[in-house]
């Protein structure tokens, strides 16, 4: 998320405005005043888009017999998979795929054609991440907290321990 900010300096200085006029101090960030920041959601799916937390694959077995799986013949007991890093850089999913574009996360008619279901950062189905709703509020936290003092300033914190 870091990264992705910090070669983003446009989306940084936006995120920037809207963290320190919305929180007047460190301590008025907590898990609710987090939630009533749109911008800030937007951005963190967007940085989940680009760098998924797992890029690698997700495999499944396939039950047996065979099966049509997204148009292509597989057959029973085969592992198949999907590389979240691939299907959320594909130019087939999104539009201008590889670059920080928030705002294809609420609704702008030229993102219409995005396939954000492609997406999956925290998997899909019975297996997916229980955590994933805490994570998400987490991560808000403490990136609305970095952005309040600064991600500088931060880091220098988290450096000195």
């Amino acid at each position: 998320m870091t990264y992705v900010l910090l070669t983003n300096p446009s989306v940084l200085a936006k995120l920037s405005i809207i963290i320190r006029t919305t929180f007047n101090s460190e301590a008025d960030i907590n898990s609710i005043t987090v939630n009533n920041i749109n911008y800030l959601l937007t951005v963190l799916n967007e940085a989940l888009r680009l760098c998924p937390p797992i890029p690698g694959f997700f495999a499944r077995t396939t039950p047996p017999g065979s099966y049509v799986v997204a148009g292509n013949f597989v057959p029973g007991n085969i592992s198949v998979s999907v590389s979240q890093r691939g299907a959320s850089r594909s130019s087939s999913n999104f539009l201008r795929p590889d670059e920080l574009l928030p705002t294809r996360w609420i609704g702008i008619p030229e993102f219409n054609d995005d396939k954000r279901k492609a997406v999956q950062p925290f998997r899909v189905g019975p297996r997916n991440c229980l955590g994933r709703s805490l994570a998400c509020v987490e991560m808000k936290i403490i990136l609305a907290r970095m952005i309040r003092i600064s991600i500088w300033s931060f880091l220098r914190r988290v450096r000195a321990g």
